[in-house]
């Protein structure tokens, strides 16, 4: 995992962590719950899509394919059939899903405008 990941993972957790107290607070426990819920859903995607993207560039090999299909049946059967209980479950709000949702995007703002030129 390169530096910019590493460190716009890291901060995605801590600005979720922050966003769903904050929304626990404001609005209720199930709001801060469905914001933390719906912010590691999109670490996790976030950590599967730039392991996808190694493994598919990366030289072609056997042991490669394996884990890309590996990855791939992690990622759109069992990680979206996730999303889909957690929206369909009614448990929590669903714009504080979203809200979560958008917090690595934030993260990833943050970090990348951070970044010295090269």
């Amino acid at each position: 995992m390169d530096d910019f990941t590493k460190k716009g993972m890291a901060l995605a957790f801590v600005l979720s962590l922050l966003l769903s107290l904050g929304a626990g607070m404001l609005k209720g426990i199930a709001w801060g719950m469905g914001t933390m819920a719906g912010a590691l859903w999109s670490i996790v995607n976030f950590l599967l899509t730039t392991r996808i993207m190694r493994v598919a560039t990366a030289a072609n090999e056997e042991k490669n394919k394996k884990r890309l299909g590996f990855l791939l049946l992690v990622k759109f059967p069992v990680l979206y059939g996730l999303g889909l209980l957690l929206i369909a479950s009614g448990v929590f709000p669903v714009y504080s899903l979203i809200l979560g949702l958008f917090s690595i995007f934030v993260a990833l703002r943050i970090v990348t405008l951070c970044r010295k030129p090269v």
